[in-house]
Formats: structure tokens, C-alpha cells, sequence
């Protein structure tokens, strides 16, 4: 008798054992599923990322600023995401006796902090702003004078950028929206020096290279280029 007792205990602990042996393999084989589940998904993932990354070097573009004083417009080379949104930036101004004397292409450059996806559009709103009081006391001067109404909606100025994939850069054009008063060549020599010096700057704060500039008046014609052939247009 002792020994059935016996017997029927060992086989219920083996039915345990083999009950908990079934459940922990159970257990476990769940456990590798949501990993393996886990991992395919993050694999998606990382596939999906690259895909764009690769469609965004192929010739992806976003739009560059629509500022108080921009417009928005395709053509610019994407910025690393990776990096930070605002760099600083050289903004050139003319400067008294140099520029007005003797160089009308003569310009100093100053620090100004501009957002990487509108850099343009805030450069020339900085040139536009004019050098500080304390830089006006060095003689720092913004050759650029607007006056009366705008015909862009309010606008001092639109840009458009145009990206050349064969040259890798960008063809810029500057369209003031109101009178740019030129009294001379001198005018609008140090007015083109100060903008192309400046865009020219812009390449370290966006990978953005800038191949032709083309700076016009509110009627669309080349500033300064009284010959009526728009030169800068072609």
C-alpha cells in the first residue's frame, strides 16, 4: 500500500515538473517571438530612413524662407538635420571713406546669427537693418535705400534660388519690391558688392553654394544696368 502512495506521489511530481517544463518553454518561445517582432520592425525602420536620405541626395529640395521680407521658393539642397538650426554668418556692409572714395566693391564684414533653412531671405533682411550704432561709429554704411510702396504684397524683397544639379549651385535672384534710389554707378556698384559678398558667405551655414546673383528692381530689370539688355538675367 505504502508503495502505490509512493508511486502515484513521484508521478504527480513528474506531471508537475513536466507541466512547469512546458510552461517556462512556452514562455521563453513568446519572449524570442516579441524580440524577433521587435527587431523586424526597427529593420523597417532603418530601411525607411535611408530610402529618404538617398531620395534626398538625389536631387530632393526644400523651400527656403517666407519671411516678412521673403517669398517661399523651391531650389535649395537639403540641410543636415544633424546640425544646428541657426549658424553665424558674415554680413558685409560698404564703409566710409573706402567704399565711397576709391572701391565701390570695397565691404567689411560683421557677425549676425541667421536661421540655416532661411538663409538668404535673413541675410539680406540684415543688410537691410543696417549696421548697429556702434558699427555706424566705425562707418559701416548699408548702401541699400528704399523708398515708396511695395508692388510684392508689402514685401521689401523676393528671392528666388534656382539649384543647377551640373554645377552644384545655386543661381540667386534679389527682386526689390520698392524704388532703389541709384544716383550713380557708384550706387549700385556698392549695393551688388555688398549682396554678392554676403550670399557668397552663406556656403558653411547650409552647404549652400551660390553660382549667379541677380539683383533687380521692382520692374524686373537688372539694377543699375542702364544699357536695357538685363545682362544679369542671362
Amino acid at each position: 500500500m505504502k508503495r502505490k502512495i509512493f508511486l502515484v506521489i513521484v508521478i504527480l511530481f513528474l506531471c508537475v515538473v513536466a507541466l512547469l517544463s512546458s510552461i517556462g518553454a512556452l514562455l521563453l518561445f513568446r519572449q524570442n517571438q516579441l524580440t524577433t517582432n521587435e527587431l523586424i520592425n526597427q529593420n523597417n525602420k532603418v530601411d525607411e530612413l535611408q530610402k529618404q536620405i538617398n531620395n534626398n541626395a538625389a536631387g530632393g529640395t526644400f523651400l527656403e524662407g517666407s519671411g516678412a521680407t521673403g517669398s517661399d521658393t523651391p531650389g535649395v539642397p537639403p540641410v543636415d538635420a544633424g546640425d544646428s538650426t541657426t549658424a553665424i554668418t558674415k554680413i558685409y556692409f560698404s564703409k566710409t571713406p573706402q567704399s565711397y572714395d576709391s572701391d565701390f566693391s570695397y565691404v567689411v564684414g560683421v557677425d549676425r546669427e541667421v536661421n540655416k533653412s532661411e538663409s538668404v531671405v535673413q541675410a539680406i533682411e540684415k543688410i537691410l537693418a543696417g549696421p548697429t550704432a556702434a558699427e555706424t561709429a566705425l562707418g559701416y554704411k548699408n548702401p541699400i535705400t528704399l523708398t515708396g510702396s511695395s508692388n510684392c504684397g508689402g514685401n521689401l524683397f523676393t528671392f528666388s534660388s534656382n539649384y543647377d544639379s551640373m554645377a552644384t549651385a545655386n543661381d540667386v535672384t534679389i527682386k526689390f519690391c520698392k524704388d532703389v534710389t541709384i544716383s550713380g554707378i557708384g550706387d549700385s556698384g556698392r549695393i551688388q558688392a555688398v549682396i554678392k559678398k554676403t550670399l557668397q558667405g552663406l556656403e558653411h551655414t547650409a552647404d549652400y553654394k551660390v553660382g549667379k546673383i541677380a539683383i533687380l528692381d521692382k520692374n524686373g530689370n537688372c539694377l543699375g544696368d542702364e544699357s536695357g539688355m538685363n545682362a544679369c538675367l542671362n
